[in-house]
């Protein structure tokens, strides 16, 4: 039988228990955190002794716990419970009915926001990574964190990106640095709690939809204003959003005569009773192909701004040359538009930057033109309009371009930085080799979340300027 049982509490310096001094007064079995005054991760163990008589003899045995963490991250933390308690089996292509709470974090535990959601995975590549992507679905459009209000919302992982901050980052370009994009997606971190297991550091997301607090067209396929005015309600008032890819994963997909794999993202189409539409758009896609591939683009309106919106173009263009963003080579992840109101494609939304600007060896490659070597672009880069408009925008961006990478860029991974080292205790990838994303050679060297900022810090610094040479 115990004769006496005690506890003792410890601070430690890391997640080995090292370093271990005792807190005075810490002797019962739970521990009361102390506040915290600023956004840290603290580590704590304990050591629980027995004195008791063995075979009549005194003996004493002592039992050292776990480390645990506890921290206070600054960032809002969002609990996403399933009914059944079934988080590891969500999946892409069901959705899990599930509860969502909101709140503005750790040390702040009242709810911002609580509903019912239904949840399941989203990604592809990305979906095969231990951490994982998904998409949230409310019944009601819901505004999250002040991001416009909307049914559909992803949850980022970016578990290839080890800053964090590349998505994050390309939206800063399309919107601050480079003029002439349309909507552009917003990102919120937040430190995602699953079934109340603590799973990382998320972006929360406003994916690209057709809704008018994100891609503000009327659908081709919910007609009900004469967006065009012509005086006749017709498919020309519709819009639509493709997107560029050659996974072929969409059920609604066409390919153009140069080869391009064009899927219908919004609407899908899944259970359109007719090819009307289908038929429609991949005309008006091909008849932009060969105006883009044609020898003939002269003049305004007269020759490539007949079909395309040119400010949008280069806008995209330039976010996603600049960041060598490996699938913006029309493999995945490229959306296009058509506006009926001015019968034009627009490039954009700019998406998905995980893979980009150095996270990847394929991305690695900064004296190089990526994107501006497809088919559609390298056309467009000899087309006289575009290319003055690309050169103009490229230089009267560089300050701008220059203020975001030396101010904006630090003052962001200084918000998250405690989050990020939270994350990546949870997912222990720093210093070393992702086969699936193949990452680049020095990371034996990046160890820490501030080492991975400074590569991408010096990686955007060097492209710029050999942009500069190019543009």
């Amino acid at each position: 039988e115990p004769m006496e049982l005690s506890c003792q509490w410890y601070t430690c310096e890391d997640a080995e228990g090292t370093g271990m001094e005792p807190v005075s007064g810490a002797v019962s079995p739970i521990l009361t955190v102390p506040a915290f005054s600023a956004p840290a991760i603290r580590f704590y163990a304990c050591v629980a002794q027995a004195d008791l008589l063995l075979d009549g003899q005194p003996a004493s045995f002592s039992v050292t716990s776990e480390v645990f963490r506890v921290a206070f991250t600054g960032l809002p933390a969002l609990y996403v419970t399933t009914d059944d308690r079934s988080a590891e089996y969500i999946s892409l292509e069901d959705y899990t009915p599930a509860a969502l709470r909101l709140t503005a974090g750790f040390q702040n535990p009242d709810s911002v926001l609580t509903s019912p959601v239904r949840i399941k995975g989203r990604g592809n590549s990305t979906w095969g990574a231990e951490k994982r992507g998904y998409t949230l679905r409310f019944e009601r459009k819901t505004d999250l964190m002040g991001l416009g209000k909307a049914k559909k919302w992803a949850l980022i992982p970016n578990h290839a990106d080890r800053t964090l901050l590349r998505n994050w980052f390309a939206s800063l370009l399309a919107s601050d640095v480079f003029p002439g994009a349309g909507w552009v997606p917003r990102y919120r971190f937040v430190d995602l709690f699953l079934d109340e297991s603590y799973v990382g550091n998320y972006c929360l997301a406003t994916p690209v939809t057709l809704t008018r607090s994100r891609v503000d067209l009327q659908s081709i396929d919910e007609l009900k204003e004469d967006v065009n005015g012509d005086g006749r309600l017709d498919l020309a008032d519709g819009g639509f959003i493709l997107e560029a890819d050659k996974r072929d994963t969409e059920p609604v997909r066409f390919v153009t005569d140069s080869g391009l794999h064009f899927a219908f993202h919004d609407p899908d189409l899944e259970d359109a009773v007719s090819s009307e539409i289908p038929d429609l758009v991949r005309k008006q896609v091909q008849e932009l192909e060969n105006a883009l591939l044609s020898n003939d683009h002269s003049g305004p309106r007269g020759g490539l701004e007949k079909y395309l919106d040119m400010d949008s173009w280069v806008n995209w263009y330039l976010v996603n040359e600049y960041m060598e963003n490996q699938d913006a080579d029309f493999f995945a992840s490229v959306f296009l538009c058509r506006d009926p109101a001015d019968a034009l494609f627009h490039m954009g939304p700019v998406w998905d930057f995980d893979l980009s600007s150095g996270s990847t060896k394929e991305t690695n490659k900064i004296r190089r033109l990526h994107v501006g070597e497809t088919a559609w672009f390298g056309a467009l880069r000899a087309d006289p309009v575009f290319s003055e408009k690309l050169h103009a925008v490229w230089t009267a961006s560089r300050e701008r371009l220059d203020a975001a990478i030396r101010e904006k860029l630090p003052a962001m991974a200084g918000q998250i930085r405690v989050s990020a080292e939270l994350n990546f205790l949870n997912w222990p990838i720093l210093g070393t080799y992702d086969e699936n994303f193949h990452t680049p050679k020095g990371y034996e060297e990046r160890l820490t979340f501030d080492s991975e900022v400074d590569f991408l810090s010096r990686w955007l610094q060097r492209r710029a300027a050999y942009l500069d040479g190019v543009f």
